[in-house]
């Protein structure tokens, strides 16, 4: 688990004082410090075009904040089912509100997304633009939404990124974004004579990390067999997934 440092534990690493943050914060915040300066220089010396980085850096605060409020309306829509029914309305209002701010945020992603995905991308613009957050058939679906007290995988996925967004305990799929869309640049940057380096070799993953990849995939496949298991299962297969993105 990678512990981001607070402001006084930053302070004291930069004074070296090991006494006041321990020997094991001390080497946590300095193994933290040296992959967060391995990004900088890896995302400085990435082959995708500057504008590129730019969208993704615009989308990927656009999804925080809507995973974020994804996440405050599923915890606003559980707690409306648990309280009595006189007081649901309190949780109800909040949860309405975010979900759409959710989709607004959604709706913003796509248009920006859409140079990127070429011909898919044309598809998902004119839906976007077709299918407004405030139009009727949005409100519907978001009707229906607040009316589930399960979360759906999706939601799940967007709260296990905001809790590592704010408690650094979670899921992170900026790497992995930055992995596909660099697959396809650095070859261009070669073709036009550039140089492009490949920092070899990739690290093997330890038989926990191992354990950890074959629990995501199989809670994955249970979970696409749709309302067929138990919701003990269920709730199995969330702590499985939740446990796997820990290791």
């Amino acid at each position: 688990i990678d512990k981001p440092p607070t402001e006084l534990e930053v302070a004291q690493y930069k004074a070296k004082d090991v006494d006041a943050l321990g020997g094991f914060r001390y080497q946590e915040i300095k193994d933290h410090m040296a992959k967060k300066k391995e990004s900088f220089l890896r995302m400085m010396g990435s082959p995708t075009p500057t504008w590129i980085q730019n969208i993704g850096t615009t989308m990927t605060l656009l999804d925080d904040t809507q995973d974020a409020l994804s996440t405050l309306s599923v915890v606003c829509r559980i707690g409306a089912h648990l309280v009595p029914k006189a007081a649901a309305k309190a949780f109800m209002g909040p949860a309405g509100w975010a979900l759409l701010a959710a989709d607004i945020a959604n709706v913003a992603m796509t248009v920006m997304r859409s140079p990127l995905t070429l011909i898919a991308g044309k598809g998902d613009l004119s839906k976007a633009t077709t299918t407004n957050p405030f139009c009727k058939e949005a409100k519907v679906s978001r009707a229906r939404r607040l009316k589930k007290i399960k979360p759906s995988k999706g939601e799940l996925i967007e709260g296990l990124q905001t809790t590592n967004q704010v408690f650094g305990i979670g899921l992170s799929l900026g790497p992995i974004v930055g992995a596909v869309i660099e697959a396809f640049t650095g070859p261009y940057r070669v073709l036009a004579g550039e140089k492009v380096k490949v920092k070899w070799p990739i690290p093997d993953l330890s038989y926990l990390e191992e354990g950890a990849m074959r629990g995501l995939l199989d809670a994955q496949v249970l979970n696409n067999g749709g309302q067929e298991l138990s919701d003990e299962d269920h709730t199995k297969t969330y702590l499985v997934a939740n446990m796997a993105t820990q290791v």
